[in-house]
């Protein structure tokens, strides 16, 4: 009987071996659901975190070797494995997907494949679950039967067996207990530890659950929020639309709202509404701040309406209230007058003083403009040294014409500039309203008037008078001149090196144009573009500024066989961009000159972008097919939102020298610039500093993550012969030189 004893006690001992087995294959299942359940948890957060995808992208596959190492634990699941393998080959779709900017089709996958696999995990792992616990109750109600025949056999056996039958069951459920108590304890870590806000709303919109970042995010303790409502975080004035939105986006896609902090200020969030996987209804609320991302967007916005040298409104702002004041003044049948002011001889200045003198003239020009108006005035620079101001409700031409003196006043006392006081002179053309001419039309007149009054001497002002569109036979003159310039070959081209910062070795040249007119000398762009803009000549010219260039670039290739890349930058006009052939051109120039389209770089400015057609995309989808790489040219002054810089396909940022300007220790403008470089690197945009000409610039700009910039420190345009004879050298640009060169041009 004692051997008979022994033998039964021994088998029970197996049984209850093979119960704790089942039990710990449950832990490790129920391990195995919260890593999922994580990995879940990232999943939306890549979603909604957009330039941080690729960081919860790898936090998430790094989940997948503590999936590896639970399953190796667990020696036969075959249905939990295909399961697992599912779920995880789907999201690595999806997260390749967001990586890649393809949000819509990682969407897609998440709906068709992810959440699908995750509930047939969530099932093979319930099923599991449940099989392991099967075999633990019937291990043990085997070992319970062992034990009844022990006592059969043997009291005093039965006695011991059941007393260590009783010390065994005792440890299991400890630890069990101490599984459940970990498991709870991990993910209550894990989500007190989330940056996010994650707020658990029941059906009636009051607050059951809160993480504790909602104390770092917004003040509050979170056990002050619980059984408050929703709506009580909520800007007013964002409560019907964040209900709207709540109801609408259940698929996980963000919107934003305002929330109030602790102090009664309000933060921007960007919110993703959760469902709530129980009986009680209500869903989860993830909330994450996107201040600092909505103050680069106002002050970009600001950027786009208002100069940033003077701080007055652009030409896109003035025109915009010029348009709303004749509207009004039409319904009222009042007054209104537009007022150019140019400053005379300013280029004196800029050649004598240099760039930095002149900027600081035209500063201390829009504080004096501004200070002589009315507080209804509108003050604008629309570029270079010339000013406009809209007088609303002025009263008639005297008043116009008094303020126009009074403007002139204020500019006669001497400026001081460095060292020196210098005294100058405006010109001011007056254009009345409203009678039947549109805003163009009242600003084209005052730009006559301007002209005329500079005519007579400056020192002046002149109000426009109908005889003063026979001067408008001049500018078509210089169309004519425009058209014989192509005709007979005037125009040729300067090529601006592009530089590796750390070297000063070239790697691209930017394409500028120049007109050699026979006897107005070599005129700048900026003298007779935005006629040809406005007449289309643009068109022909830019065709053939693109396939003198890649003329051009063929020949330094082949004199650089063996040498380093070199790219080519040349510009594209708003009407070149609108006319259907433009890709096809650009093909055939390519294969006519016989450089490789990724050599090709075609800068567009932001405004070209602003309106976001679909033409316009189309368009740059068909150029970027060639395998061609688009710039945004002047990057911060033009369009303010950041949405177009994901939906176009750009390759590369040039930061306008407005921003570069403020590349120096202890400058406040530097965090702008800081914030603008981030976010071209965040996007993987090549990042390129324009206007670069002091060599503070270049080290801030390192420090930045730029490396690669071009700007009078480095070179100014050369012609072809000249940048011949720097590729030819193929060595390091003579900074020292380029600067001391830029000096004595200014």
């Amino acid at each position: 009987m004692l051997l008979v004893a022994v033998a039964a006690g021994g088998g029970v001992g197996i049984l209850r071996q093979a119960a704790d087995e089942a039990r710990q294959d449950g832990l490790v299942i129920e391990r195995l659901r919260a890593i999922a359940n994580e990995q879940s948890s990232l999943e939306w957060q890549a979603i909604a975190a957009r330039g941080a995808a690729d960081t919860l992208a790898r936090r998430v596959r790094g989940k997948r070797l503590e999936v590896q190492r639970e399953l190796s634990a667990l020696e036969s699941a075959p249905e939990l494995r295909r399961a697992l393998d599912e779920h995880q080959k789907a999201l690595d779709s999806e997260l390749t997907l967001l990586a890649s900017g393809r949000e819509d089709e990682a969407l897609r996958v998440g709906e068709t494949r992810v959440d699908p696999g995750l509930d047939r995990l969530l099932v093979a792992l319930r099923a599991a679950s449940e099989a392991s616990a099967r075999e633990a109750r019937v291990a043990t109600g085997r070992a319970n039967a062992g034990s009844v025949g022990l006592l059969a056999l043997a009291a005093a056996a039965l006695v011991l067996l059941f007393l260590g039958l009783q010390r065994a069951r005792r440890s299991l459920d400890d630890a069990d207990k101490r599984a459940l108590r970990e498991s709870e304890r991990w993910f209550r870590s894990l989500v007190q530890n989330a940056t996010d806000v994650i707020v658990v709303v029941d059906r009636n919109g009051v607050i059951r659950y809160t993480t504790s970042s909602v104390g770092r995010t917004l003040g509050h303790p979170p056990e002050s929020l619980l059984g408050r409502s929703l709506d009580e975080l909520l800007h007013p004035d964002d409560r019907p639309s964040t209900g709207e939105a709540v109801e609408r986006t259940r698929s996980r896609r963000p919107f934003e709202c305002r929330m109030r902090r602790n102090d009664g200020s309000w933060i921007a969030t960007e919110c993703i509404r959760g469902p709530r996987e129980d009986d009680v209804g209500g869903f989860i609320l993830t909330a994450r701040d996107i201040s600092e991302r909505k103050a680069l967007e106002e002050e970009l916005r600001y950027q786009a309406f208002h100069d940033t040298l003077t701080g007055l409104a652009n030409r896109a702002l003035f025109e915009n209230k010029l348009d709303h004041a004749l509207t009004i003044a039409r319904r009222r049948g009042a007054a209104i007058a537009v007022l150019f002011l140019d400053l005379d001889n300013f280029k004196m200045v800029n050649d004598s003083l240099g760039h930095a003198a002149g900027d600081d003239l035209l500063r201390t020009t829009g504080e004096r403009v501004l200070a002589s108006l009315r507080a209804s005035d509108t003050a604008a620079r629309l570029g270079g040294d010339e000013f406009a101001v809209l007088l609303e409700d002025v009263g008639g031409e005297a008043a116009a014409c008094e303020i126009a003196g009074r403007l002139l006043a204020s500019l006669e006392q001497p400026f001081a500039l460095g060292s020196r006081n210098v005294a100058i002179a405006a010109s001011i053309g007056i254009a009345l309203g409203p009678g039947l001419d549109s805003a163009a039309e009242l600003m084209r007149n005052a730009d006559l008037a301007m002209y005329t009054a500079k005519d007579a001497g400056g020192r002046g002002w002149s109000v426009f008078k109908p005889a003063m569109h026979e001067s408008v036979l001049g500018r078509l003159e210089l169309v004519g001149m425009l058209q014989e310039a192509l005709e007979l070959e005037q125009f040729e081209l300067h090529y601006q090196p592009i530089v590796k910062l750390d070297t000063a070795r070239l790697v691209g040249v930017e394409a500028l144009l120049r007109w050699r007119h026979p006897t107005l000398g070599l005129l700048q762009p900026a003298q007779f573009l935005s006629l040809a803009e406005q007449t289309g000549l643009i068109v022909p010219i830019g065709r053939w500024v693109l396939a003198e260039a890649c003329e051009a670039m063929r020949g330094w290739l082949d004199e650089r066989q063996g040498g380093d890349p070199l790219f080519l930058n040349v510009n594209l006009s708003m009407r070149q961009l609108r006319e259907s052939s433009l890709a096809d051109e650009v093909s055939r120039t390519l294969r006519e000159s016989s450089i490789a389209a990724a050599t090709l770089v075609l800068e567009i400015t932001e405004s070209m972008l602003a309106d976001q057609t679909e033409g316009v995309l189309q368009q740059l989808q068909r150029l970027k097919a060639l395998g061609v790489r688009l710039a945004v040219d002047d990057f911060g002054t033009g369009f303010s939102g950041l949405s177009y810089l994901q939906r176009f396909p750009i390759d590369m940022m040039k930061i306008d020298r407005s921003f570069v300007q403020h590349a120096r220790r202890e400058d406040p403008g530097s965090n702008l610039l800081r914030s603008i470089v981030q976010l071209g690197q965040n996007l993987h945009l090549e990042v390129v500093a324009e206007g670069i000409d002091r060599a503070e610039q270049v080290e801030e700009l390192q420090a930045m993550g730029v490396h690669v910039g071009q700007g009078f420190l480095f070179s100014k345009p050369l012609e072809p012969d000249a940048l011949s004879a720097v590729l030819a050298a193929d060595a390091r640009l003579d900074v020292q030189a380029a600067a001391s060169s830029s000096m004595s041009a200014e």
